[in-house]
């Protein structure tokens, strides 16, 4: 989104990659897209503020409603059979860390805005952007089969 909102002319980003990278001189061959400078730009930082400030607050209250559900789990305790009680809790569990993915969103924006600003400038911290989103996808499925019992119970007969 922000690469998309905040794109420069073909000939500015193909004039600040020669500058940045003399060794490379295949540039003229390919389509050029993208942007030279976020730190000046009104809406770089309300996209930025937007993919960052909402990720927060929400983990907040996926925990204080996780802990809500639990109490109320833990009151119905005399009325709930053991089996369904744990059945809930698993629930509530793996609906806690699917909610908790976002984190690695929240990470990868942290870690493009670190290196787009040239706060810290690390080819680690660019790699490592792809690496946090790919952990979302990678992570929700070994969840869901981990967590929940008739899943796990299959896993364990393989």
């Amino acid at each position: 989104l922000m690469a998309f909102c905040t794109n420069d002319p073909p000939e500015e980003v193909s004039a600040a990659l020669t500058q940045h990278h003399p060794e490379h001189e295949q540039f003229e061959e390919y389509v050029i897209e993208g942007h030279v400078d976020i730190k000046l730009r009104p809406l770089s930082l309300f996209i930025q503020a937007y993919m960052i400030l909402p990720v927060i607050p929400m983990c907040i209250l996926v925990f204080f409603v996780r802990h809500k559900v639990i109490c109320k789990l833990n009151a119905k305790d005399k009325v709930m059979t053991y089996r369904t009680k744990e059945m809930h809790k698993s629930l509530v569990k793996v609906l806690t860390l699917q909610a908790s993915l976002p984190i690695f969103f929240l990470l990868s924006v942290i870690s493009f805005i670190l290196v787009k600003r040239e706060i810290l400038v690390s080819p680690f911290l660019e790699y490592s952007m792809i690496w946090y989103i790919s952990c979302m996808p990678a992570l929700s499925p070994f969840i869901t089969l981990y967590n929940v019992t008739p899943f796990k119970k299959y896993e364990s007969i393989i």
